[in-house]
């Protein structure tokens, strides 16, 4: 990511001009990933660790294209969209983008566990309402990690035990007991030669 601050959203879009029209809406706010194919989305999400995606249901899988053997099933974003969900980024919001706006296919959308179900084309207001409701909880989690607040709250709390504790350390009078090393009275005792030169 180009900027710690700034929320990072994976777009997976096969058509260049509108993975563009995504760029130029949201790279003023986001840090921006792209993806072309469901088995590249798979790999940028494990790499890049998005904090929400932008997915199109109807993907190409050109990375599946040509195969030696059996051919091999082709994904498309309801896949993609499932593996996310049965994955260790369950977690992650998923936006579906179609130009379908049929109930099956919402109904598909539903059951990959899709967050948010948004039809082509999508209102530019309403794709960054969408994403800002998303990730306000993260939003918010953010800023308190990182606010004065919750530090001045950590103060207030855990000085109460380590205040306590301290006593101990300040418990120099230990140190002070040199009372027993200033009873050198009895190497004092010196007038016991004295009587003896008394005698003499």
């Amino acid at each position: 990511m180009q900027n710690s601050n700034r929320f990072c959203v994976l777009i997976v879009e096969d058509s260049a001009t509108i993975r563009y029209a995504y760029k130029r809406l949201l790279d003023s706010e986001y840090t921006l990933v792209f993806a072309e194919d469901p088995l590249t989305a798979l790999k940028q999400m494990a790499a890049v660790r998005p904090d929400a995606v932008l997915l199109d249901i109807n993907l190409k899988d050109h990375a599946r294209g040509a195969t030696e053997g059996p051919p091999a099933k082709r994904m498309d974003g309801l896949n993609v969209c499932e593996m996310i969900k049965r994955s260790p980024f369950k977690d992650t919001p998923v936006i579906m983008l179609t130009s379908k706006d049929g109930f099956i296919d919402k109904m598909r959308g539903k059951m990959a566990h899709a967050d948010k179900y948004l039809t082509k084309p999508v209102d530019q207001d309403v794709l960054r309402s969408t994403l800002h409701d998303l990730l306000a909880d993260k939003a918010v989690a953010r800023r308190l990690k990182g606010s004065s607040y919750t530090e001045r709250v950590y103060a207030e709390t855990t000085p109460v035990s380590a205040t306590v504790s301290t006593p101990a350390t300040v418990s120099t009078p230990a140190t002070v007991s040199t009372p027993e090393t200033v009873s050198t009275p009895e190497t004092v005792s010196t007038p016991e030669t004295v009587s003896v030169s008394e005698e003499a």
